[in-house]
């Protein structure tokens, strides 16, 4: 699947994944990742919903990609209720509470990003300078 994906062929991946009769994480994650690297977040979220659906465990990697789907398609509460998800049943903690500050990084981007940070970037450095050079 991963090979597929890699050449361009998410149709074909697709096909593969739906002839194992016992999909693990792994299998999932190649597939959300490899349409992520597609340009094709709607589907990586849709795949993602398919996962829960079906009573699979998420690991980091796949809590991390359907965050990464949020903030492609700049859904905040989505990737809001993911982040929490995965402070809730600990999946951060036991990665060392690193990956933590890399999904929160990532939503507050998606947000910033909905609200046009440029222009929030733009007046925090005029306001900034004007500052700096007023004393």
């Amino acid at each position: 699947m991963d090979m597929y994906m890699k050449c361009g062929a998410p149709h074909k991946a697709t096909v593969v994944f739906n002839q194992i009769s016992t999909k693990s994480t792994a299998c999932w994650n190649v597939l959300i990742d490899g349409h992520l690297k597609s340009c094709q977040p709607f589907e990586a979220l849709n795949l993602f919903s398919l996962m829960a659906q079906d009573d699979h465990e998420f690991d980091l990697i796949t809590l991390a990609n359907g965050v990464r789907s949020c903030a492609n398609l700049g859904l905040l509460r989505v990737g809001k209720s993911i982040h929490g998800y995965m402070f809730r049943t600990g999946v951060v903690v036991r990665c060392g509470g690193g990956g933590g500050a890399v999904v929160a990084v990532m939503v507050v981007v998606a947000v910033l990003w909905r609200w046009r940070w440029w222009r929030w970037w733009r007046w925090w450095w005029w306001w900034w300078r004007w500052r700096c050079c007023n004393y």
